[in-house]
């Protein structure tokens, strides 16, 4: 109830805007859709854009239209949520992705992340992504990728061209990092 009535108080004065930041964060299924649906309702009412900030890919699967995926607070990917969602084309997008659970009879061990993020303030030379990326080469340590267009969107990765249809190829165990 505590976030229902922060949303209604937000969209009192008809902002062009609404942020929202994690706010499905610990809530239940039930209460998340809840969350959610009162939120696009506010939006459509105020005539408002809705900027969801979220760790939940669900929530962005579900909900947006266009999707910024960051790491270390650097731009990884920007497009239209639906090609990012389909073929993301860096590798850490790639890596969140794989890591979802598969709807289906077949489970597969969810592929993991190696390595650890980069401390704040202590970012590698190059691509802050490039310790834990199996595409990484000598350019990516050394050289941070500009975000460039690839396939209608904006990508930071020297390595775009290599990264796999199938995301879980990517991150599959055994294969080199």
């Amino acid at each position: 109830m505590r976030q229902r009535a922060v949303i209604a108080m937000a969209t009192v004065g008809a902002p062009d805007l609404l942020v929202a930041d994690e706010p499905t964060t610990a809530l239940d299924a039930e209460r998340r859709t809840q969350v959610l649906r009162v939120l696009a309702e506010q939006r459509e009412a105020a005539g408002a854009a809705l900027l969801l900030v979220t760790h939940d890919l669900d929530v962005v699967r579900e909900h947006a239209d266009r999707v910024l995926v960051m790491y270390a607070g650097r731009t990884s990917e920007l497009g239209p949520a639906k090609a990012v969602w389909n073929r993301p084309r860096a590798p850490y997008t790639a890596g969140l992705l794989a890591s979802l659970p598969q709807d289906g009879p077949r489970r597969r061990r969810l592929p993991a992340l190696p390595g650890t993020p980069p401390a704040p303030g202590a970012l590698p030379p190059g691509c802050a992504f490039a310790p834990r990326c199996p595409l990484a080469a000598d350019r990516c340590r050394t050289e941070e990728p500009e975000p460039r267009d690839v396939d209608g969107r904006l990508v930071a990765c020297h390595r775009t061209d290599e990264v796999p249809a199938d995301p879980v190829a990517l991150f599959q165990e055994g294969r080199p990092a």
